[in-house]
């Protein structure tokens, strides 16, 4: 290596270094960053807490979605059955209608085809519901 590229590289490194003493200000010291991270450690401690905070009352909430939908399943069931015996009773009314319109309609036929009784008149209940 001859004197002239000698002489280039301590001028480069010159360089670098008047660089470095640049940055070198604006660099934290070992104290100043451990105040710093103890900064930043408070900081992160409250965003934890703020978190476990949200936490909670998305843990309350869902409890109280969950016994909301407990009561409204339970109240489905209550009117479901309710339904269930309504459409029983209903059901019931209509077989006895049935059986009772079979009665009538077989009482019809007989009347029709046996020409010797006379025409019956009203019941008493009958001439007072007319009325």
């Amino acid at each position: 290596m001859d004197g002239a590229e000698l002489e280039q590289r301590l001028v480069d490194a010159e360089h670098r270094l008047t660089a470095v003493e640049q940055i070198l200000p604006t660099l934290l010291t070992r104290a100043e960053f451990k105040i710093a991270m103890a900064a930043l450690d408070r900081q992160f401690g409250a965003v934890d807490r703020r978190f476990d905070q949200i936490v909670r009352r998305f843990e309350r909430a869902d409890a109280a979605a969950a016994k909301r939908a407990e009561e409204l399943k339970h109240h489905f069931d209550v009117l479901t059955e309710s339904l269930r015996s309504d459409i029983r009773i209903i059901a019931e009314g209509h077989v006895s209608l049935a059986s009772r319109l079979e009665q009538v309609e077989s009482r019809a036929d007989r009347l029709e085809n046996s020409p010797s009784v006379p025409p019956r008149q009203p019941s008493a209940r009958l001439r007072r519901k007319s009325r």
